[in-house]
């Protein structure tokens, strides 16, 4: 649990002493550049895996991106676009936004760099019933350096939903929220893997972006202890997994994903 800031690296040490494979949901892209440089050489070297980000940010659009072009080694750009409506944070999620302070992880030009300042909107056409609508630019997402971890690529890009940054601002304390109204998520997801040869492009929906994020995090455990995994150390979901199997296996869960 978080905040991870405080505690992946502490407790990820300790696991990976004791020989136990790490997994965690951080959305925090500092934190998972440093969980990969002062632990990723010793998981990989005790054929460990070291997975932060596992949930509903951080794993859907990365399996996505991945299953859309799983032979593509290079893309000029990944595009990633959320539209989350309905989302009441918990206490979780608020401390973790607090703790980012409004900085922001992009990858912009082949450099990882923390973005501040006001963000900034621009418009982006989801599939229906959402259509065209204001995004904010630069959402905070660990995608930013999972993704890259396995696919060659100078830019990623994630934007958000502007009407979800305002309700974030205006959600009402958590404790006043009950399970069945923090349950009440809709989401869409559209990746773009964009090359010289074309736009690879996914969109996935669903719903509760808290209950999706149990299944996923065992759907990795299980491919982990199972040996279905392809690679140690620090990895990232798409580069571990089998991308499209896994997206189906989750399918069960409520989930709609398609390629196109």
């Amino acid at each position: 649990m978080g905040p991870f800031e405080a505690t992946a690296v502490p407790i990820a040490s300790v696991a990976i002493a004791q020989g136990i494979s790490y997994f965690d949901f951080t959305t925090d892209a500092s934190v998972i550049n440093r969980l990969h440089d002062e632990l990723g050489g010793a998981a990989a070297a005790r054929q460990l895996v070291l997975a932060p980000a596992t949930g509903f940010y951080g794993t859907l659009a990365d399996l996505m991106a991945r299953a859309s072009a799983p032979d593509i080694e290079t893309a000029d750009e990944v595009f990633i676009a959320y539209s989350v409506k309905g989302w009441k944070p918990t206490v979780g999620s608020i401390n973790a936004m607090v703790q980012l302070a409004g900085r922001r992880g992009v990858r912009k030009d082949g450099r990882f760099e923390i973005a501040s300042g006001l963000p900034q909107f621009g418009a982006f056409r989801f599939p229906d019933p959402v259509g065209e609508v204001p995004v904010m630019l630069d959402y905070p997402a660990p995608e930013v350096v999972m993704i890259p971890r396995y696919l060659a690529t100078p830019n990623v890009r994630v934007v958000m939903t502007a009407s979800t940054v305002k309700d974030l601002r205006d959600a009402p304390p958590p404790g006043s929220v009950s399970d069945d109204e923090r349950a009440g998520t809709d989401f869409i997801i559209v990746t773009e893997v964009r090359t010289a040869g074309g736009v690879h492009r996914a969109t996935l929906t669903g719903r509760d972006i808290y209950l999706i994020t149990a299944p996923i995090v065992a759907e990795a455990v299980e491919r982990v202890l199972a040996g279905r995994v392809h690679a140690h150390g620090m990895v990232a979901a798409g580069e571990a997994f089998d991308a499209k199997d896994m997206l189906q296996a989750l399918a069960a869960h409520g989930l709609t994903v398609s390629f196109n």
